[in-house]
């Protein structure tokens, strides 16, 4: 498969046509196409990054990624819900390094840690808007 942006050179990646999930994008890319945000580290753990991502492609839209180990669904929507929740993540760790009440500490606490085990330690960075796609079977 193949990826067209609005900026910048093309881009492949793999597809698969599924019984469940129907057709499924996967980006194998190692190590320098894409860019992390490391999210807040909790447990002071250096974490290990995954290059195999799910890959969200829709025309007129950026494309997004998630790490493979995190992402339950593969439907645009899904991308979106998760690009949310990954924003609300870091405005409760905002909050978090700025408070100074051990009982909120404690809450907010156990909210990132339950969120950071869905989200994962770090996002991957969208790469442009896609113009177009091309499946090639």
């Amino acid at each position: 498969m193949s990826v067209d942006f609005g900026d910048g050179p093309g881009h492949a990646l793999n597809a698969f046509n599924t019984t469940d999930q129907g057709l499924v994008y996967i980006d194998c890319t190692g190590q320098g196409l894409n860019t992390a945000t490391p999210g807040m580290t909790l447990d002071g753990q250096d974490t290990t990054m995954n290059y195999d991502k799910a890959a969200y492609v829709a025309v007129g839209h950026e494309y997004g990624l998630i790490s493979l180990d995190k992402a339950s669904a593969f439907d645009y929507e899904f991308y979106e819900q998760w690009t949310q929740q990954w924003e609300d993540y870091k405005a409760k760790a905002l909050i978090y390094e700025q408070t100074s009440d051990p009982a909120e500490l404690r809450t907010l606490r156990e909210e990132l840690e339950a969120q950071q085990s869905i989200l994962g330690n770090y996002r991957w960075e969208p790469l442009d808007t896609v113009t177009n796609f091309y499946v090639h079977w």
